[in-house]
């Protein structure tokens, strides 16, 4: 049988996939992130970037199983959902500790591309796949979807342990890269803005 990918929209009930991707991707990442509340920081990562409804946020599946994933959307969101879910599951001190630095870090990011965002502009505000040839069919499809709604660019935020130079060979301009601010503990990180227009 050969593997069949299917493009569609983002759902509730994808956050535990996208969850486990995220970990996949970037768990070794953070050496001060306790082994016992990975899985679930790595889902509530997944969870702060969630804006239910979003016409922009989809998916790709290959043989029924999430393999890649788009979050974005056009306007700011809360994390009060996302931070009440980890709560929830959060058994110690130290591991609240966890949560407020890898929350901190990820607010400063949001903020920095909020202040860059322009008017008929979307936010990519996660972005994973671990099958090849995925990411290019979900910004293909963004695309799509942000032509439709009027929207005329995209705006991102992405750091070191990612592949910073997969934007630019996909046609994202740097608008700016800083010390991430706050950072990691252990880690100087930084921040990359990039901006792709859509329209000429």
């Amino acid at each position: 049988m050969s593997d069949e990918l299917i493009l569609r929209d983002f759902s509730c009930g994808d956050l535990p996939g996208a969850g486990e991707i995220a970990l996949r991707l970037w768990g070794s990442e953070a050496d001060f992130i306790p082994a016992s509340m990975l899985r679930e920081l790595y889902e509530y990562l997944v969870r702060f970037y969630y804006v239910p409804d979003s016409p922009l946020s989809c998916a790709v599946t290959c043989n029924g199983e999430l393999c890649a994933f788009m979050l974005a959307a056009t306007e700011k969101h809360s994390s009060s959902p996302a931070d009440e879910w980890l709560l929830k599951r959060i058994s110690s001190p130290e591991e609240k500790k966890v949560f407020e630095i890898y929350k901190a870090y990820l607010t400063g990011n949001q903020k920095a591309e909020e202040k860059e965002l322009r008017p008929h502009e979307a936010m990519l505000l996660l972005f994973a796949s671990i099958r090849r040839g995925c990411g290019k069919l979900l910004m293909e499809e963004l695309k799509r979807r942000c032509l439709k709604q009027d929207i005329h660019s995209i705006l991102l935020w992405t750091d070191d342990t990612c592949n910073v130079q997969w934007y630019g060979r996909n046609h994202f301009a740097e608008v700016s890269h800083f010390p991430a601010s706050p950072s990691l503990p252990g880690q100087n990180l930084n921040t990359f803005l990039f901006r792709k227009d859509l329209i000429p």
